[in-house]
């Protein structure tokens, strides 16, 4: 049920990018502000996106808690150069704290899923209706220290969904980050990628400073 926890932290993200296309994505709360999704669903090849809406936990043309804003967006710096899955971790901090109504996942840390375990994903894909959530089950097939891979079926804009174990579905062991029919790669989880997530959601930005990006990152201020 998509109203129902966790599958309501689910997010999906749309965003314009630098040819002023939209772009659509999703997300996961993991914090009252906080939203994890992938690092190239915030920086494309040609820049930033910009103009992020997050809508939570809509399947159907009625978003439940509203559309929320965005204060800061944040790339793993190894993505800005090497756009691979290995970091293709990003986060969004929004103007709103829905996160309270829907509760969050905990991003992590991940060093136990191991190859045969069952995982799923829930998501937005662009295949089917704007806005319905849909959810996708199967295993683990390659675990590195830097990403996980699994026979799930997903499609484009699903990137970005939280990659759960079957047996705690309450934590982010892997971020979504490509996938062809059953062939599929995530970032995982592990304590880098936590640590950075829980740092980005720490702070945001005094509107009267200039926009810096913070250690081991790459950050956008909005304007």
């Amino acid at each position: 049920m998509p109203h129902a926890y966790p599958a309501r932290t689910t997010v999906f993200i749309m965003a314009t990018d630098m040819d002023g296309r939209k772009r659509g994505c999703t997300g996961f709360m993991y914090g009252p502000r906080s939203v994890a999704t992938s690092a190239h669903c915030l920086l494309g090849t040609a820049g930033w996106n910009t103009d992020f809406t997050v809508t939570p936990a809509v399947s159907g043309a009625v978003p439940p808690y509203g559309v929320c804003g965005w204060l800061k967006a944040t790339v793993h710096q190894d993505f800005s150069t090497h756009r691979g899955p290995e970091h293709d971790v990003g986060a969004l901090q929004l103007d709103c704290t829905v996160g309270q109504t829907t509760g969050w996942l905990s991003p992590g840390p991940d060093d136990f899923t191991a190859v045969g375990d069952p995982v799923s994903t829930t998501g937005y894909p662009l295949d089917k209706a704007l806005w319905e959530m849909w959810s996708t089950r199967g295993n683990t097939s390659d675990a590195t220290e830097n990403t996980l891979r699994y026979d799930l079926d997903t499609v484009g804009g699903q990137s970005g969904s939280a990659v759960t174990r079957t047996e705690n579905p309450s934590v982010a062991v892997a971020i979504h980050s490509s996938g062809f029919a059953t062939d599929n790669v995530g970032v995982r989880l592990n304590n880098e990628h936590t640590e950075d997530l829980l740092n980005w959601s720490s702070s945001l930005p005094d509107p009267s400073e200039p926009s810096l990006p913070s250690s081991g990152s790459s950050t956008q201020w909005t304007r």
